[in-house]
């Protein structure tokens, strides 16, 4: 005669395996499910998710777990629907595969129309709670102004991009959830959760990238910018110093002729005008030039601020040789934490 503990122990297994059989014997019946009015039958696609569900449910009718669950992996793969996801949900608890499964069973039972048969709906829902007593939650936010779009990881799985609607399913244990944005930085955080218990994570956006460098994506650009009105300012700075040669040119004929332009000697007056155009234009380029040195100097100070700062806040060392054009050739720049 068996001990009283191992039959509480018999009954918990005899009711699973009765909701998944429950489930097995309706998963045939999903298959013409995949085709509605939006996704016509004869779309390709969806034909060959149903056969490839259709061939799954069979597997798993007969017991064939592993190759079940391929079959309709690949159907879902090709058309997620809730329908292959209750099946293929069934097919990992049977595999204790519970986080699938529970990511799985969760799809259905929040996407089935609401007169899905009574029953049906029970067996997925006590599957479902079959699932998360394996498994951990964890609801992840993301802190940052600009963190929506964060791409996160737990343990590094891809879960998906930052805000995240749900829970996320977890193996019961540590984890470690990191989440990123280019241009924006890299946060990490860490816990430990059990089996059947949920947990929320707060990952805030830093200065770090995934290789540990500062987010050089700013940076990068402001001295491209600033490099680029640096190389601008030069080139104004090489125009007014040849329109003032020229100037000085014009300036030493008139005088050689005997001529001058304060006042005007008679037949000189379109040579004064010329003299006279060239010092504007000597003046536009030496104002332009100007402009850009300050403009160059403003972006260049700020992305060096910039990087410096990003430096010091990342976690681990890191280095950057960033070239920056100036009048007397190259100069680089090498900026990073130490």
């Amino acid at each position: 005669m068996k001990s009283p503990r191992s039959n509480r122990h018999v009954a918990p297994r005899r009711s699973l395996t009765r909701r998944c059989a429950w489930l097995v014997l309706l998963a045939l019946a999903f298959a013409p499910r995949l085709a509605n009015a939006a996704e016509p039958s004869t779309d390709p696609t969806i034909v060959q998710a149903r056969e490839l569900h259709q061939k799954g449910a069979e597997l798993l009718a007969k017991g064939e777990l592993e190759a079940a669950r391929a079959a309709l992996a690949a159907a879902y793969a090709i058309h997620p629907h809730h329908a292959t996801a209750a099946v293929l949900g069934t097919c990992e608890v049977k595999l204790q595969r519970y986080r699938d499964a529970a990511e799985h069973l969760e799809q259905y039972l929040r996407e089935a129309p609401a007169d899905t048969d009574a029953s049906e709906r029970q067996a997925g829902e006590e599957l479902f709670a079959t699932a998360k007593e394996h498994v951990g939650e964890v609801r992840i936010s993301v802190s940052h102004a600009l963190g929506d779009g964060a791409h996160v990881l737990v343990n590094g799985r891809a879960v998906g991009d930052s805000p995240l609607g749900k829970p996320i399913f977890v193996e019961a244990g540590a984890l470690v959830i990191t989440a990123e944005k280019a241009g924006v930085g890299r946060g990490e955080a860490r816990l430990t959760v059990g089996a059947g218990e949920a947990s929320a994570a707060d990952v805030e956006l830093g200065a770090g990238s995934s290789s540990g460098h500062p987010v050089w994506a700013l940076s990068v650009t402001g001295f491209a910018v600033g490099g680029a009105a640096l190389v601008t300012a030069i080139g104004l700075h090489g125009a007014a110093n040849a329109q003032s040669s020229d100037n000085a040119d014009r300036r030493a004929e008139l005088l050689g002729a005997g001529a001058f332009c304060t006042p005007v000697t008679g037949g000189f007056e379109a040579s004064c005008q010329e003299l006279a155009d060239g010092a504007g234009r000597k003046d536009a380029f030496s104002n332009a030039a100007l402009g850009s040195y300050i403009g160059a100097g403003t972006v260049l100070a700020a992305s060096a601020i910039y990087t410096l700062a990003a430096a010091a806040s990342a976690p681990s060392s890191s280095l950057a040789l960033v070239p920056v054009p100036s009048p007397a050739g190259a100069t680089a720049f090498i900026l990073g934490n130490f």
